[in-house]
């Protein structure tokens, strides 16, 4: 841990780790971490998994981290030279939502909290239920887009993190999901450059950062879909502004969902699904 903007300091455990993060914790006490900004431990009680990354080596040589006790499914990774190593080579973390396998890459984003995050992926699946093409824009490595192509729809999951897609590739193929295409690009590329075409979905999914959706892409939802949206956010003030311009280009508010997605903490994961105001 360390203090507010301020040096790092020593813990003996961490109450918030699952239980196999607890495991993996120990390996790391009375180990020097001398020469790294910052040391994050995840893990999957799930899977058994666990991986500990060593963030900012201040060396850029390809030298590995301090040498932890062994344990099963452990395995480490560092950053060397820009780009990010493992032990063993190759390593992923594996996680499992609603019965999927995701392979989550070294510095890849996945949500910590799985419990909560299992049941804002069944939210956001099930609002999609029946769809045969789903565009899932900011899909990350997949934890919407695979669970729907177990469950026969044809997705394409747009992730702008190239790593992330990769890791997402290897997720679907871990789940047997066949009906899933992973695209790097900006979603506003790639919504921009499918509008030539006149290519349509059933339902598109949006799950922007904090600051919520680029510019431009509420004008453009009309033009890939004839159906529903499923908007998630982190972030209700970046959100209200978007669900607000999606009102002006004539959507419609059916549904609300709220999930305490970090307990203790004033944020919250919302889930915003509209329909064509037309059809209200």
């Amino acid at each position: 841990m360390h203090r507010f903007r301020g040096d790092a300091m020593p813990v003996v455990g961490c109450p918030l780790l699952n239980s196999r993060g607890s495991l993996a914790f120990e390996s790391l006490k009375g180990v020097s971490l001398s020469g790294y900004k910052g040391v994050c431990v995840r893990a999957s009680d799930a899977t058994g998994d666990a991986m500990i990354e060593f963030h900012d080596g201040l060396s850029s040589t390809a030298a590995a981290p301090p040498r932890l006790r062994e344990s099963a499914g452990l395995s480490t990774a560092w950053e060397s030279g820009g780009r990010w190593r493992t032990s063993p080579p190759g390593a992923h973390l594996r996680e499992e939502l609603l019965g999927c396998i995701f392979h989550v890459a070294p510095a890849t984003f996945f949500q910590v909290n799985t419990v909560v995050a299992g049941m804002l992926a069944s939210i956001v699946t099930g609002a999609c239920g029946g769809a045969g093409r789903v565009l899932d824009l900011y899909g990350g490595q997949g934890a919407f887009a695979v669970p729907l192509s177990m469950r026969g729809a044809e997705v394409d999951s747009v992730e702008i993190d190239e790593e992330t897609t990769i890791a997402g590739r290897r997720s679907a193929e871990a789940s047997g999901a066949e009906t899933v295409r992973f695209v790097t690009a900006s979603a506003r590329d790639y919504v921009s450059s499918v509008l030539k075409d006149g290519t349509k979905w059933n339902a598109v999914i949006l799950d922007p950062p904090r600051v919520g959706l680029e510019h431009g892409i509420t004008s453009m939802m009309k033009s890939v879909t004839d159906g529903m949206l499923v908007y998630v956010s982190c972030n209700p003030t970046s959100m209200s502004r978007d669900l607000r311009l999606l009102i002006g280009e004539g959507w419609a508010l059916q549904a609300v969902h709220a999930l305490d997605m970090f307990p203790q903490t004033d944020h919250v994961e919302t889930v915003a699904v509209l329909i064509p105001e037309c059809e209200v």
